[in-house]
């Protein structure tokens, strides 16, 4: 019996406070308030950072339920949570590493230590995880998916 094909249904960026800073979401499918979502992902993973009594870099970086799957993957001072259904490619958790790691050094100079909460300057952002999104969802593998059509970079 084949396995269930899998889905990047969902993505957040989150501030590392847990503030929304994007969302996007394929067909519809979305979480029914992404704000709360957002700090609530946030406190689990402090939460069990706590517990746990975990110190550096060390965090929480995914979440299963039944055949959802929630990975979480910072790059500080962002996070990014990408809601996934059905067994997922091994590499899944490495890509979307990948992509926090390009959104941030491309949005780092208005999202920094900084940052006063305006989400103004950080339309384009929406844009950029729908297309990832997109890009996902035709390439199982998430083989060679790049942050945007026109960027140089290449998440291989």
């Amino acid at each position: 019996m084949p396995e269930k094909a899998w889905r990047l249904r969902e993505l957040l960026l989150l501030y590392e406070d847990g503030r929304l800073l994007a969302h996007a979401a394929l067909d519809g499918i979305k979480f029914s308030d992404v704000e709360i979502l957002g700090s609530m992902i946030t406190a689990v993973c402090d939460f069990v950072s706590d517990i746990l009594e975990v110190t550096g870099k060390d965090r929480l970086l995914e979440l299963q339920y039944g055949d959802m799957r929630l990975f979480m993957r910072p790059s500080s001072p962002m996070m990014l949570a990408g809601l996934v259904s059905g067994k997922p490619p091994a590499n899944v958790g490495e890509r979307l590493q990948l992509f926090a790691d390009q959104t941030k050094d491309k949005y780092s100079f208005i999202v920094d230590d900084e940052w006063d909460g305006s989400v103004d300057m950080l339309g384009s952002l929406r844009g950029e995880l729908n297309g990832y999104l997109l890009r996902a969802s035709w390439n199982p593998e998430m083989e060679g998916i790049t942050m945007s059509d026109t960027d140089d970079k290449v998440l291989v």
